[in-house]
């Protein structure tokens, strides 16, 4: 017959926190990207009236962040971050679904990058995702719009056409991101 110890093995205090800190450093530094990518918005304020041109900073600023930290996360945690200060008064927006529609593109950009490992990762396979995903904020919009009757001004012409420069825009600075980052590396080779 077999005996079992009944003694119980002392704690460590390294296995207290089950996060590391280098873990909570990188959520950190997700996070304020994407704080950083709607103060961006924010505060450049530049009447284009091309519906997305906001895209190129917003889509490399998500994009150098998950290609900097390899996390799985990277883009939902850091539209988390810009979801959460959108939910401030002081930035003016006048968009009530605007916190909500910002987390789609981090969502559609971990979902493609992730799944979609068969494809070589270099700048047009990053263009592409990085289009497609900031082209879902129109269709986002087109379906709030449908179900809740909010008008968005940039739609009131027809959809296409903010499809089309978002897609454009969100391309644009997801190539320029993923080339600079990769240069970067290759530099430092």
């Amino acid at each position: 017959m077999k005996t079992t110890t009944t003694k119980s093995y002392q704690k460590t205090s390294s296995k207290s926190f089950p996060i590391s800190l280098s873990a909570l450093a990188e959520y950190g530094f997700l996070l304020l990207i994407g704080m950083l990518a709607v103060t961006i918005h924010a505060k450049m304020r530049i009447p284009l009236k091309l519906p997305g041109h906001h895209g190129i900073e917003f889509i490399a600023l998500l994009m150098a962040g998950k290609v900097i930290t390899k996390n799985e996360w990277a883009s939902r945690i850091s539209t988390l971050g810009a979801g959460v200060l959108l939910l401030t008064p002081f930035l003016s927006f006048k968009d009530p679904f605007m916190s909500l529609i910002i987390l789609v593109p981090g969502i559609a950009i971990d979902i493609l990058y992730n799944n979609l490992s068969r494809f070589k990762k270099n700048y047009i396979f990053a263009g592409l995702v990085g289009g497609f995903s900031y082209m879902l904020i129109p269709i986002t919009r087109l379906i709030i719009s449908f179900v809740t009757g909010f008008p968005y001004e940039s739609l009131l012409m027809g959809a296409l056409y903010p499809i089309f420069t978002h897609f454009i825009f969100g391309m644009s600075g997801a190539i320029i991101a993923y080339s600079a980052i990769s240069g970067v590396k290759k530099l430092m080779k």
